[in-house]
């Protein structure tokens, strides 16, 4: 569990302006203003790393943003990279990144992203230099189902339940998953936790709810008031705006592929059932009228055979027996006894 958050009766002024007041344009969870305001102030940079950590603020020395961007400046909007990457202390990375939209393959990209950062040696440079690596992903989704808890920590080990013996602590991936404040066994467990606080101002949506924060916490005031400086840049507005709009037509990119998809699959699925179903209906249609053909050709040609065996029964007995009893003995009616007794004196 982690550091527990100061005693929310402690009021102190805030610096925020009392007229910011309504909807947050520009969250905490844009990826370009977590950047800007994480880059922009280091103390508020090195609390949250404390937070996520879960370490006393004594223990970090010195802080360096080893990637710094050019606030305001226009980037790239498919190719930027806005994780934050941090050598604390000199001897740990820290790559830090808000990602609020699902993505497909995110599990690896964060653990590419890790080895990247963790691949961290010179040419020659012997392997017990290498530098500690941690990826915390701040996310506001879950990433696997059925996991109720705020931070998931996740190492290399051996899964064997008998020893679980780590292979290396020094290579993580963290996730913060901000979906989780509304969950009650979270609740529950890190409502009075500096990490489920930072977790509430991450998905703060009004300015009101950024000020109650802010007013139980000097750090949080801190971060507040950076956003709201930083808000009120044009150049920045811009690109939180662009990572806005990119972000919602990647989305609406993935809409329209899922959509294409599932039209392609169901017509698939319905063209095939459709052919299975013609071809066992067929099957069956034919069958059933094979059988009941065969039965019909099957009947007459009984009908027929037993009819010329009458007849050549009963041709046999004209000249021994009347006609009453020559039609009881082979079925035949006395007309069609008649009919061939005169038929033979004809002949004869």
């Amino acid at each position: 569990m982690g550091k527990r958050f100061k005693d929310k009766r402690i009021k102190f002024r805030t610096g925020l302006s009392k007229e910011l007041k309504g909807k947050i344009r520009y969250r905490l969870t844009n990826d370009y203003m977590f950047r800007a305001v994480m880059q922009k102030n280091k103390n508020v940079l090195k609390h949250l790393i404390c937070a996520l950590l879960e370490i006393p603020l004594e223990q970090v020395i010195e802080l360096t943003i080893e990637n710094p961007i050019e606030l305001g400046k226009a980037i790239d909007r498919k190719t930027c990279i806005l994780d934050i990457k941090v050598l604390l202390n000199n001897n740990q990375y820290i790559n830090i990144e808000m990602q609020v939209s699902k993505q497909e393959y995110w599990k690896e990209r964060s653990l590419s992203y890790l080895c990247r950062t963790y691949d961290n040696l010179d040419s020659g440079e012997e392997y017990d230099k290498v530098i500690p690596a941690i990826q915390i992903s701040i996310l506001d989704f879950d990433l696997f189902e059925n996991v109720e808890e705020l931070l998931s920590k996740y190492y290399l080990m051996n899964v064997n339940p008998e020893y679980r013996n780590f292979y290396a602590n020094d290579f993580a991936i963290y996730v913060l998953n901000l979906h989780q404040i509304y969950n009650d066994k979270v609740i529950r467990k890190e409502k009075d936790t500096d990490l489920y606080q930072w977790a509430r101002l991450f998905k703060a949506e009004s300015w009101e709810e950024i000020r109650m924060l802010a007013e139980q916490n000097e750090v949080f005031d801190e971060c507040a008031t950076t956003l709201a400086q930083l808000t009120e840049d044009e150049k920045i507005r811009m690109q939180c705006e662009a990572r806005n709009d990119y972000i919602a037509r990647q989305k609406g990119l993935e809409k329209r592929i899922h959509q294409k998809v599932v039209s392609e699959i169901t017509q698939e699925v319905t063209q095939r059932v459709t052919q299975e179903v013609t071809q066992q209906v067929t099957q069956q249609v034919t069958q059933q009228v094979t059988q009941q053909v065969t039965q019909q050709v099957t009947q007459q040609v009984t009908q027929q055979v037993t009819q010329q065996v009458s007849i050549g029964i009963a041709r046999s007995l004209l000249d021994v027996l009347d006609v009453q009893i020559i039609s009881e003995k082979t079925g035949l009616s006395v007309e069609q006894v008649e009919q061939l007794r005169e038929r033979n004196a004809m002949k004869g």
